[in-house]
């Protein structure tokens, strides 16, 4: 199974994983490294759960063997842009960003490279996520359960076809948000 997790995109959601990740003991400090885009985020993180923390996209991918793309979905052609070099079949890319399909995270990596697509929510912070995955046009039921593992340690996974994510978002992700902004 793959150990080595890179976190691309250390904001709210990003640290949330992690730190589930490292309290579960799911993953060791030695085993995870985050990505941000400022130096002090970088080194907050670092200091906080005792990871790597760097800005360099593509030495985090070149090392990881699982990456966890947490970035927003308007800067996921410029992430993968900047790790595409660097990713090869080998790699598993676990997809966060909303809205986001697996298509469009497959044709800017490349061929053959398993991504898995995931709907999660903020409770993620707190270990009580409901996350639902989907696979890619490369992605095995391998690549799913090592995806179902990483989220177990925060939650609860469910796989569903991409075709429903865009429903899962709705309703678990930004619908009840917008709920509490009208309240």
């Amino acid at each position: 199974m793959s150990r080595k997790v890179a976190v691309l995109g250390g904001g709210k959601m990003g640290e949330a994983l992690i730190s589930g990740l490292i309290r579960s003991g799911g993953r060791g400090v030695d085993e995870i490294m985050v990505t941000c885009r400022r130096e002090e985020r970088a080194q907050e993180l670092a200091g906080k759960y005792g990871v790597t923390g760097t800005l360099d996209n593509a030495e985090a991918a070149r090392w990881a063997e699982v990456l966890v793309l947490m970035c927003k979905p308007q800067d996921m052609g410029v992430l993968l842009s900047e790790i595409r070099g660097h990713v090869t079949p080998e790699h598993l890319a676990v997809s966060f960003a909303a809205g986001v399909r697996t298509s469009f995270v497959e044709k800017h990596l490349p061929d053959g490279v398993p991504v898995v697509r995931v709907m999660s929510n903020v409770p993620v912070m707190v270990d009580e996520a409901m996350s639902v995955i989907t696979a890619g046009l490369h992605a095995t039921d391998q690549h799913l359960a090592i995806a179902e593992e990483l989220l177990g340690y925060v939650g609860k996974v469910l796989r569903l076809k991409e075709t429903h994510l865009d429903a899962v978002t709705a309703t678990s992700g930004s619908g009840p948000a917008y709920f509490f902004l009208l309240a």
